[in-house]
């Protein structure tokens, strides 16, 4: 499964003036709310017994468990001591451009396994991705919206007559 949701926007013809700021913008301000949606809504559910089903991460070995359950009472996916979980929940950052958007988050504990734990915190289901594609979809139709909205509102400089005279 590909950690990537790609949006491709197809332009055909020149754009009106101040339409591409515009719609760069727009394309950038869905992106953010697309990068947020994860970290606010699906990132939780990577540390969960029901996540570690859904992204179908890597088992871990009975005497591992055995030694989680003791030591620390707990079976939580990616969670060892809970300095993962508290670090990814208050270090995230939303990076956005107009052909992406990113969450960065500082997980050192899960880098020290060769990338297969950072891995299984970035993954994606079917589901994730459906959530995402309709966040994007209602989030670029508000910012159409607003677009329409937008009037270009005339200014008398010096020397020129008033608007309406």
């Amino acid at each position: 499964m590909s950690n990537f949701i790609l949006m491709k926007m197809v332009e055909i013809g020149a754009t009106p003036r101040g339409m591409r700021k515009a719609l760069n913008a727009a394309r950038k301000a869905v992106w953010a709310m697309m990068a947020k949606h994860w970290f606010v809504f699906i990132r939780p559910k990577h540390f969960t017994g029901a996540g570690a089903r859904e992204y179908d991460y890597r088992e871990r070995s009975p005497k591992y468990k055995l030694m989680k359950r003791k030591k620390f009472g707990h079976n939580k996916p990616l969670v060892k001591t809970g300095e993962s979980e508290r670090s990814v929940r208050f270090s995230g950052r939303i990076i956005a451009t107009k052909d992406r958007g990113r969450v960065s988050m500082t997980a050192r504990k899960l880098n020290w396994s060769g990338g297969w734990l950072r891995d299984e915190l970035t993954r994606f289901s079917k589901r994730d991705v459906a959530t995402l594609t309709n966040v994007g979809d209602r989030g670029l139709g508000k910012q159409f919206k607003q677009l329409r909205r937008r009037r270009t509102i005339r200014m008398a400089g010096p020397g020129s007559p008033a608007p309406g005279s």
